[in-house]
């Protein structure tokens, strides 16, 4: 009799054969990984899994019906990929499928996370009528569509309420032309059938609309080839919007990263470096040319700007009429800031709140990590009314008393509990999704129809089990639905689903356990945004700020470094080595070179004869924009230089400052002169001269009067000797 699903997958989970090799990394020089890319392979969690000999990549794209219907068809079609470096001819496609269903939550995840060759509990079909022959010959490389057409009723199914595992097995010829009758390739995916009324599962949607976005030295938005593809039509970012502007019964909450907004309307305007001009002036060419978009040398809107402005339009549009959580600016590492510079995070909440409400989107501030882990420590760190969401795997069984108890291990108490919805720690709740990174398919783990079965799947389970969880899915941050968005989502229309806006999923305050913490792994910590990323974020975001103060007539620049230092501390930059932070260096020396044009030259020495005396200086500005600042003078305090209150500068004009200095004593003394902002902030290097004070003022009168009294006395002292000697004489 053959065995239900979990059953015979039980030994192989024993052997080992449940763990998922990760992506292949290019070789080291010594043949190892590179830490580049042992980074990414800890990093995608959904890497494509093949059988070790296998020839055939296969992938299912299409299941129709998604749920297993009482009497029909259930048509399957996908691609075969011919990854051997021999020609394969002969392919003939079989469907399969598991005899007994899925029918519990434990199992469902199990087969999720199965290696390809784990066999699931079924035989090929070998009817010549339910296979596809029509591939003759495949070469190395090469691709071909295939496509099943299979009634219910040749199924080889139970026929229970569940979920089965349908897949497709590939046969081909050998060099000899034989058959052995190993499969040389195979995919699979999971079909709910359910025939009996139950409970229906309640369903909450979580789609992320995020990217990586990255700048050359003077503030263009590199790969603009790749925006494009993913911004026209059929592209990623497209094909998001185009599933949600789809009419349907399903809601969906986005979690935006407010940062697209920016970098979409930059490239909407031709991806202009960042600029020092004034900002008045640059609004009001703004609304002047809004309508126009960017010109070509030929005076035509050039074909990145046009989508880039279409799609920004879209979204706005789209996401007025949906429920937003609003990311952290930039999708900034949440983990990694509250643990290295906590101020990011209320910078990036800020600028997220100002971008959206520029838009005039309402959202909800929220954290969604892509991992769908963060530390206790950082959800303690966040603002009560943050919206966190987080991975099932990232709650732990134990409570605060559980964690006195000597017999609690720490296996146990880093274990997800299955049966929450939502974890408090410290008082911050935090609701749980389904870990659905990785689809139905090892071999196509972030394809639409995959995950869009795997979200079948799991409500399927859970109203077998009475519905007494809810589901909440988030999307992997990647996510692609494709072409055929609209597919997906009137796929998810079932009768065991009852879709439900996410606020709903979040449970009353009273039926939240308390955890001690979370499941945070060290792995995880060490794929953190590094610490010195923030400390080199740090500095360009403070010399952002001095230059901004030196601008009188630009505003912007320091939010507009600010908002590009963020961009180098996102989840994104942490699966790099050391491009972030070459960004980052070369955003400071832009912003250092603009300082620098602002200088100063001094004397090297200045000889007071006597307590005050006056000197000049010069300072010049080398930029095109006007600049205002102050002169400081550190002296050591025997020393004090009046200067003027502000100095203000025309574009590319010098003038001469004239500084008076003070001395209390004699000597030489050492003086620094900085050129600082208003708010105390050196421009940049100092200027050190040399002043000597005599300060004999006071002392020559001194001298000359007591002089003068000698004489007044020795004077009339001499006459009178001089008499009385001649008198006697």
């Amino acid at each position: 009799m053959i065995r239900p699903v979990a059953a015979l997958l039980a030994p192989l989970v024993a052997v080992g054969l449940w763990a998922a090799p990760a992506a292949a990394a290019p070789a080291g020089p010594d043949g190892s990984s590179p830490p580049h890319a042992k980074r990414q392979e800890e990093t995608s969690r959904a890497a494509t899994r093949m059988a070790p000999e296998d020839s055939f990549l296969v992938r299912i794209d299409r299941v129709s019906p998604a749920v297993l219907p009482t009497k029909g068809d259930l048509r399957l079609s996908g691609t075969v990929k011919n990854v051997s470096s021999t020609l394969r001819t002969g392919l003939n496609v079989h469907p399969l499928s598991s005899y007994y269903p899925i029918t519990s939550g434990d199992e469902l995840t199990a087969a999720a996370e199965a290696t390809p060759e784990v066999p699931f509990g079924g035989d090929r079909l070998q009817d010549p009528a339910l296979l596809d022959n029509s591939i003759t010959e495949l070469g190395p490389g090469r691709t071909a569509r295939w496509s099943l057409r299979v009634p219910v009723d040749k199924l080889r199914i139970s026929g229970g309420d569940g979920v089965y595992v349908v897949g497709v097995q590939v046969l081909s010829d050998d060099a000899d032309g034989g058959r052995d009758g190993i499969a040389d390739g195979r995919a699979r995916t999971f079909v709910p059938r359910m025939r009996a009324e139950r409970d229906p599962t309640p369903t909450s949607l979580v789609l992320p609309i995020r990217a990586a976005v990255h700048r050359d030295e003077d503030g263009t938005i590199q790969d603009e080839a790749t925006w494009q593809r993913s911004l026209d039509r059929n592209g990623r970012l497209d094909n998001l919007l185009s599933l949600l502007e789809e009419e349907q019964s399903v809601p969906v909450s986005l979690a935006l990263d407010p940062s697209l907004l920016d970098t979409t309307q930059q490239l909407a305007d031709g991806n202009q470096p960042r600029t020092i001009e004034p900002t008045v002036e640059v609004e009001e060419a703004d609304e002047a040319g809004s309508d126009s978009g960017s010109q070509t040398s030929e005076g035509s809107v050039s074909a990145l700007a046009q989508v880039a402005k279409s799609w920004r339009a879209r979204l706005v549009s789209t996401a007025r009429k949906h429920s937003v959580l609003s990311l952290p600016y930039a999708d900034l590492d949440v983990a990694a800031a509250s643990r290295r510079a906590p101020a990011r995070l209320t910078e990036a909440r800020e600028l997220a709140d100002a971008t959206l409400g520029a838009a005039e989107i309402p959202s909800r501030s929220a954290v969604v990590p892509p991992s769908g882990l963060l530390p206790a420590e950082a959800l303690r760190m966040l603002p009560d009314e943050t919206l966190v969401l987080l991975s099932g795997r990232a709650a732990a069984t134990t409570t605060d008393e559980d964690a006195e108890d000597d017999t609690t291990t720490e296996s146990e108490e880093s274990a997800p509990s299955p049966d929450d919805a939502a974890v408090r720690v410290g008082g911050h709740v935090a609701v749980l999704h389904a870990d659905i990174d990785g689809g139905a398919d090892p071999q196509d783990p972030r394809g639409a129809t995959g995950i869009r079965q795997r979200i079948l799947a799991e409500a399927a389970v859970r109203s077998l089990a009475g519905a007494e969880q809810d589901l909440v899915v988030s999307f992997p941050a990647d996510f692609d639905p494709g072409r055929r968005a609209t597919r997906l989502m009137k796929g998810l229309d079932a009768d065991f689903i009852r879709w439900q806006p996410l606020a709903s999923a979040v449970p009353p305050d009273d039926e939240v356990p308390e955890v001690s913490r979370l499941n945070y792994p060290d792995a995880r910590e060490r794929l953190e945004v590094p610490e010195s990323f923030f400390a080199a974020a740090q500095q360009a975001i403070q010399r952002g700020r001095v230059l901004d103060d030196v601008l009188p007539l630009n505003d912007q620049i320091a939010t507009t470094l600010r908002k590009e230092a963020l961009a180098e501390l996102s989840y994104f930059s942490a699966a790099e080595e050391l491009a972030p932070m070459l960004r980052l260096e070369r955003l400071r020396a832009w912003v250092d070179g603009r300082l620098g044009a602002v200088e100063m030259s001094a004397p090297s020495f200045v000889i007071l004869s006597s307590e005050s005396g006056p000197f000049s200086m010069t300072v010049r500005n080398g930029l095109d924009q006007p600049v205002e600042f102050s002169i400081r003078a550190e002296t050591g305090g025997e020393v004090e230089i009046r200067a003027p209150e502000s100095v203000a500068l025309d574009p590319q004009t010098s003038r001469t400052i004239n500084l008076e200095a003070t001395s209390t004593s004699v000597g030489v003394h050492e003086i620094d002169l900085v050129l600082v902002t208003a708010e105390g902030d050196p421009l940049n290097a100092s200027e050190q001269l040399n002043i000597r004070s005599n300060s004999v003022g006071k002392i020559i009168w001194v001298i000359l009067a007591v002089g003068f009294g000698i004489l007044a006395v020795a004077v009339p002292i001499r006459i009178v000797r001089r008499v009385r000697k001649v008198r006697a004489s």
